[in-house]
């Protein structure tokens, strides 16, 4: 099958839509009809992945923004693999729709290129992921012998090529930043600054300057978003690059507690406004501070989305109800996001307690996400202590236990493998909770207790360390011969099928894994085996049967120095009958200042025939509008949709933003979404 351009000059706008949806219906049909033969098609990630490891160190100038060679590949450098194969495997998918030239892979590093300028690091991502993939199907093409029948041994050769020129157009420096090669995170606090909030603002202020100070000394590097948000306004962003944390504690010193009154406010849009600035680091928490409950948790899914995009916990300090009895959306969104919802009395020191809290979570990889209820079947109150039993393994170097309650002053203990509780030293108790903070961890399993008059609670285990073990994932469609197609889900009544990324793979027993199925409240749903795809050693597949409920993937096994290990996905699967993705993005991606972009979507509908209504949602940099904004999707196909974006007044070039499009059945009110990065040019 040859590459078609789609967008040629020289064919009419009737003859483009017809293409479209023959490429289409075409392109679907192979995927449902030839998913018996699974071939996962993963040797472009194992390119990639030799390719960038070439970098893991830096240049490592003296003086320079790098510093020392890290030892081993920091965690920030590893999350951003992930991230840049994901996109090269999502090009691989897409390749028929783009003319895979030297031509297409110059005009993507001139696009890059631009883009550093503004710190512009998820477009950078998504788009090198493109231009890597180019540049391999370039050295395909040269190989003598077809591809299918050999492995193409000098495309890593042409990945690590076109990276080596990047580097040279942005510089060493900048290169290093965008690869994340020293440890980085970003400090992203939301701060309701409502008249009633002075407390809270001056707690949040001590907890920005605590995490600096002593964030100066690590190797770690930190930056900053400050998101206000109030009602009827929220604003104005701050985003503040390394080295200006002084000015970050000024800012939010500055925050002028005014209005308020009517309680409920904008927490939501202040939330969303942090996650989508595409400049925070993936895996960075959000921190919430709030006396209030939120006026716009309308846009719950929004931040979701927006959150699981970046995979960022969101933690709330709360300090306030408006009356209500339940946080609500914020107890639902924290367990979608792996976070958690502290309340704190307020005039209290329990905010002040949260300083040593908040800055360990930082850079800490999710281990186990649970949230039970401390109630004994037939509704009678639970007598007992309940038990949580949570392995350690022996690549961990602190591990942070958080844990929550509903009422107040109970009683939680933590014990090590042979019974010995954690010294009070090394625990921080507020009034519904305690943390639990230890360095070195003895492996084994570890005993949390907490008392019957907790009642609801709920506890997270996040851990660091030189190299998290930790994994990511990509769920796809087997499509035979074809590219395996990315999916943000998998669709119910079909099978699962998930390429399983798994970082430090070098320190587990790639033969002990295993992969559980839990529903969102922690029951098994299901087990697959697991199977080594590639020739990395990091790229794993896995198939199950979708389950018709949320769920979350957690990974088993066994380190090489036969310690159990676990690892839970942070965030929560939502299985549909309906799926929404790209499918083609004109320039690259770019919006030209004074033109107009376009980028064409499509949705799949397993479901009974209905009508779906598609939206762009409010960017702070494009004005968008689609070409239809209903469409009637029939029971096993396809419809799909254009969107066109308009650079706003007085934009620059190199200045992007996270778009998100969702499409909701008019029958069922399914909602299904896709978030594209798009930078104006």
């Amino acid at each position: 099958m040859m590459p078609i351009n789609l967008f040629a000059a020289n064919v009419p706008r009737q003859r483009k839509e017809l293409l479209f949806w023959l490429a289409l219906v075409l392109s679907f049909r192979l995927n449902f009809a030839m998913s018996i033969t699974q071939n996962y098609q993963v040797e472009s990630l194992d390119d990639t992945r030799n390719a960038l490891m070439s970098f893991a160190s830096g240049s490592s100038k003296p003086g320079g923004a790098t510093g020392s060679k890290p030892s081993r590949p920091s965690n920030s450098f590893l999350t951003t693999v992930d991230q840049i194969e994901k996109s090269v495997y999502d090009a691989q998918a897409m390749k028929w729709y783009y003319s895979q030239s030297t031509t297409r892979a110059k005009k993507i590093k001139d696009y890059i290129k631009l883009a550093s300028k503004r710190g512009n690091t998820r477009f950078i991502q998504q788009l090198l992921g493109h231009g890597l993939y180019t540049s391999i199907e370039i050295e395909k093409r040269k190989a003598t012998t077809p591809s299918r029948t050999r492995r193409c041994t000098p495309c890593a050769d042409a990945v690590k090529k076109y990276l080596d020129t990047i580097k040279k157009e942005v510089k060493s420096d900048v290169f290093d930043k965008l690869l994340a090669v020293v440890d980085k995170v970003t400090l992203m606090f939301a701060i309701d600054d409502t008249g009633s909030m002075h407390t809270e603002i001056v707690a949040a202020k001590a907890i920005a300057e605590y995490i600096i100070k002593n964030q100066s000394r690590q190797h770690t590097k930190l930056d900053y978003v400050l998101s206000p948000f109030n009602d009827p306004t929220t604003g104005p962003l701050t985003i503040m690059d390394v080295g200006k944390g002084n000015e970050f504690s000024s800012k939010i010193k500055n925050l002028k507690p005014h209005g308020g009154g009517d309680c409920p406010e904008l927490a939501f849009t202040g939330m969303h406004d942090a996650l989508t600035t595409g400049f925070a680091q993936e895996k960075s928490p959000l921190y919430v501070f709030t006396d209030a409950t939120a006026k716009d948790s309308y846009k719950y899914d929004l931040v979701k989305v927006a959150a699981n995009t970046l995979r960022s916990s969101v933690y709330f300090f709360t300090t306030g109800l408006c009356g209500k009895s339940k946080y609500g959306p914020y107890d639902d969104l924290a367990q979608a996001t792996c976070g958690q919802v502290f309340e704190l009395p307020k005039y209290s020191s329990d905010l002040a307690k949260m300083k040593k809290v908040t800055k360990v979570l930082l850079g800490a990889a999710p281990v186990h996400c649970d949230t039970t209820r401390s109630i004994s079947p037939f509704g009678r109150k639970k007598r007992s202590f309940s038990i949580h039993k949570i392995p350690l393994d022996d690549s961990m170097n602190k591990v942070i236990v958080s844990v929550t309650t509903q009422n107040r002053r109970p009683s939680i203990v933590l014990r090590d493998p042979v019974g010995v509780p954690v010294s009070k030293g090394r625990t921080t108790y507020v009034t519904r909770g305690a943390i639990f903070v230890v360095d070195h961890p003895k492996p084994g399993v570890w005993k949390l207790s907490v008392s019957p008059g907790a009642g609801k609670h709920s506890y997270v285990v996040k851990a660091s360390g030189t190299g998290n073990l930790d994994f990511d994932f990509i769920f796809v469609n087997p499509r035979g011969r074809m590219p395996p197609l990315p999916i943000p889900h998998p669709l119910i009544g079909h099978s699962a099928h998930v390429i399983l990324i798994v970082r430090a793979a070098d320190k587990i027993r790639a033969t002990s894994l295993k992969l559980e199925i839990l529903s969102r409240d922690k029951k098994l749903l299901n087990v697959s085996s697991i199977h080594s795809v590639g020739k990395s050693g990091a790229h794993f597949s896995a198939s199950f049967s979708t389950p018709s409920v949320p769920f979350t993937l957690k990974l088993k096994g066994k380190t090489k120095k036969n310690f159990d290990f676990e690892r839970d996905s942070p965030n929560i699967v939502q299985p549909g009958h309906a799926l929404l993705r790209v499918l083609y993005a004109r320039r690259e991606f770019t919006v030209p200042i004074g033109g107009k972009g376009l980028v064409v979507f499509f949705v799949y509908n397993t479901a009974p025939t209905e009508s779906f209504h598609f939206q762009v949602k409010t960017s702070r940099v494009f004005d968008s509008s689609v070409s239809r904004s209903r469409v009637r999707v029939y029971q096993n196909r396809i419809g799909f949709f254009y969107a066109w974006f308009t650079a706003k007044s007085g934009v620059i070039a190199g200045t992007g933003d996270d778009v998100m499009v969702t499409a909701t059945g008019m029958t069922s009110k399914a909602i299904v979404s896709s978030i594209v990065s798009l930078m104006a040019y």
